[in-house]
């Protein structure tokens, strides 16, 4: 007997529509939204005439894919078929293993006592530690991830690979460290951390590493306001200024401060004071260290052919010009002289500010005599293998 209503206890699976032509008993395949009919048993399904719903003894539904009324339908009659899947509720203990093909949705809490994923775990915000629900793992953006204790966010990895610290917007460089740090080795020197932060009291910038103890500070690294960089052991050994150089135990003086070391080579020129001579060079080869504002520098000439110029004769081709004092000179030495003419060049100096190197002759019985006397072109001989000169010169510069 029919009668109107659903029946409770099914889930619904599908609902299919029909307009009957005259006489039509059979229902099956596409409906009139295109749904082709399908369900799984005929004791789950539902099957409604015109809004009616038809006594199991009206119809046949055992195919599994058709509805065969027993009178036929009248032209325009609307079947409706309803579908079900049977399902249940399950409470207690799997004994064995549960295998979900499709998804599987949980809308309260589940509890396992360890979870092997072989796929991907997906996440909507956050992992939370459980009994202290304000630390986390949270995906705050797209392509971040960072780390919560105390309700507070602590570690952020962005997008573009850059790590930031007690920031939550780091930039500038791959470790973005906001706050205070110190490097720092405990007492009894067995164990260490690193911690990157302002020293107390101190200014945005001021970093410290600190061994040992922070009291005691038995070795440290350290940048104060100014922007200079401290080396110590106890007490400042070394300081990098922020405009450039070195200086040493507390000085912060710029002028002290080591600021250059380099290398190199120069090539020495024989010069005339009135004009220069022409000079094929046989040896002609100068080498030199700067340290600081101190240049030291050696030379090796010899000639095979000098001819012309004229006054005295001076070297030229100084890296570094001497520094600039009033009545200065800085003299240096010649250690060996061989194949000039009368006169050979015993010692040398360059003047204040000065980037010629003047040559002295021994021209009397004392060293005035002989300091106050240049060589002269003509002292210089004009044959192969000659005037053959080693020198070297210490001197001050203002570079």
């Amino acid at each position: 007997m029919a009668y109107i209503g659903k029946e409770p206890g099914s889930g619904l699976r599908g609902r299919f529509i029909y307009t009957a032509t005259a006489g039509q008993t059979s229902f099956t395949g596409a409906d009139s939204l295109g749904r082709t009919l399908t369900y799984t048993d005929s004791e789950y399904t539902d099957v409604f005439l015109n809004g009616v719903k038809l006594d199991k003894t009206d119809y046949t539904a055992t195919s599994g894919t058709s509805i065969v009324l027993d009178s036929g339908a009248s032209a325009g009659d609307i079947l409706e078929v309803l579908a079900f899947d049977t399902f249940g509720l399950f409470s207690g203990e799997f004994a064995q293993d549960v295998t979900v093909a499709g998804d599987l949705t949980v809308s309260g809490t589940t509890t396992t006592a360890a979870t092997t994923m072989t796929g991907d775990l997906s996440l909507a915000d956050k992992i939370v530690h459980t009994g202290d629900t304000n630390t986390a793992i949270r995906f705050p953006a797209a392509d971040t991830v960072s780390i919560e204790t105390a309700a507070s966010e602590r570690m952020r990895m962005t997008s573009d690979g850059i790590l930031g610290i007690n920031t939550t917007s780091p930039s500038n460089a791959n470790l973005d460290v906001a706050g205070r740090g110190r490097f720092l080795q405990d007492a009894a020197a067995t164990t260490g951390a690193i911690i990157l932060r302002e020293s107390s009291g101190g200014v945005g910038g001021h970093l410290q590493f600190v061994t040992n103890d922070n009291t005691g500070q038995r070795g440290f690294i350290a940048s104060n306001s100014s922007s200079d960089i401290l080396f110590g052991s106890s007490a400042e050994r070394l300081r990098m200024l922020s405009a450039g150089g070195l200086t040493f135990n507390g000085d912060t003086a710029a002028a002290n401060a080591l600021n250059d070391y380099e290398e190199g080579t120069w090539t020495p020129v024989y010069v005339g004071s009135s004009s220069s001579p022409t000079v094929t060079y046989d040896i002609q080869v100068g080498s030199y260290r700067k340290i600081g504002k101190l240049v030291h520098l050696q030379f090796s000439l010899r000639t095979d052919a000098v001819s012309g110029g004229s006054g005295s004769v001076y070297i030229q081709g100084l890296p570094f010009a001497g520094a600039t004092q009033s009545l200065a000179f800085y003299t240096g030495a010649i250690g060996y002289a061989a194949g000039f003419t009368t006169d050979a060049p015993q010692v040398l100096h360059i003047g204040s500010g000065g980037s010629t190197i003047v040559l002295y002759k021994h021209a009397g019985s004392d060293a005035n005599s002989m300091l106050s006397t240049t060589l002269s072109i003509s002292n210089l001989t004009n044959a192969a293998n000659s005037n053959y000169l080693l020198g070297q010169l210490t001197y001050p510069t203002d570079a």
